[in-house]
């Protein structure tokens, strides 16, 4: 069996695994290599368990890619997965012989054929690449800083709103309009201007939408009385 052979840290390049071989292994004969004689050896199985370790610390499945047909007449979307076929990633980090690297993968700890007959899913698969966990989460982070930095005017703009609505309609609104549009000398730069130069006789027209009790058989009756503070009450003030 496979799993029984030994296998020696200098059957490895070095690596967080040959490493772990060196540290942990008994002094003995590998059994894939006949000029490594008395050195430190782990079983494949050891090895393979070790390795495992190591790989779900550090790896995790590829996020979803996918990628638009260059044929401008197509529509077609091909679709994968973020990173490398698990078998490439041992390869690499094993630097092994074939021989020793196809034990080491066969005989990684995962769910049966038994189990995967009655449902479970193997975890090494082909179905799917595998991606450093660090990686995902640096591109995860990217991702939500460039939503963060494209939707901060509109955030910025719906706070500003709020705050002239409803809790400080006379202080503070210009260094708040500074910070979204920069000083006033800069207002009428680029392609949609924050203010508008109006002639002095032009006519303004403040409106209020009509519903509920607000209709316009009330507002004859006693405009007054209902055009005080807007609804909800307590919110805004009247003026």
């Amino acid at each position: 069996m496979d799993e029984d052979r030994n296998v020696c840290a200098l059957c490895l390049t070095d690596g967080t695994l040959r490493g772990w071989i060196e540290e942990n292994g008994a002094t003995d004969d590998c059994d894939f290599d006949a000029d490594h004689r008395s050195v430190a050896c782990v079983t494949i199985e050891e090895l393979a368990e070790e390795a495992d370790r190591w790989f779900q610390a550090n790896y995790q499945p590829g996020g979803e890619t996918y990628q638009v047909d260059s044929d401008p007449d197509s529509d077609r979307v091909y679709y994968g997965t973020e990173g490398q076929p698990f078998e490439e990633i041992f390869e690499e980090e094993l630097g092994a012989s074939d021989d020793v690297t196809d034990a080491v993968i066969a005989a990684l700890p995962d769910v049966s054929d038994r189990d995967i007959s009655k449902g479970a899913e193997a975890y090494y698969t082909d179905a799917h690449n595998f991606e450093l966990i660090e990686a995902a989460r640096a591109r995860e982070k990217a991702d939500q800083d460039e939503y963060w930095f494209s939707r901060r005017y509109f955030f910025e703009w719906e706070d500003f709103c709020r705050r002239v609505q409803f809790s400080s309609r006379f202080f503070g609104i210009k260094q708040k309009l500074d910070e979204l549009f920069g000083e006033p000398a800069e207002y009428g730069e680029g392609p949609v201007k924050p203010l508008y130069e109006l002639a002095s006789s032009q006519v303004l027209y403040r409106a209020r939408l009509m519903r509920d009790d607000l209709t316009e058989e009330a507002l004859n009756a006693s405009g007054a009385a209902k055009l005080g503070a807007p609804r909800p009450s307590g919110r805004r003030a009247a003026g």
